[in-house]
């Protein structure tokens, strides 16, 4: 059953058909990226800490990832819920 909700989940992810409603006022939610809320993090890779190792220098550990929130946001009552991050780079 988990594979079921896995694949309904992408496709909805995919077409941008999200099955989510508020949890204040039961009416549908949209989703949306706040792209102005950006922010970078080091993501470590395996070679950028064999890297760091052989250096010293932890800035080599990874690469630099920018990652924006995503929010579903109610559109009866303005109500936000932060579902996940979306990493680019």
């Amino acid at each position: 059953m988990s594979v079921f909700w896995t694949v309904i989940s992408a496709l909805s992810t995919i077409s941008g058909n999200f099955v989510s409603r508020c949890p204040k006022c039961s009416a549908k939610m949209k989703r949306e990226e706040k792209h102005e809320q950006a922010y970078t993090k080091i993501k470590s890779t395996r070679q950028g800490l064999g890297d760091a190792a052989r250096t010293g220098i932890m800035r080599h550990a990874g690469r630099t990832v920018q990652i924006v929130p995503v929010f579903d946001v109610c559109l009866e009552c303005g109500h936000k819920v932060r579902r996940k991050n979306l990493q680019l780079g």
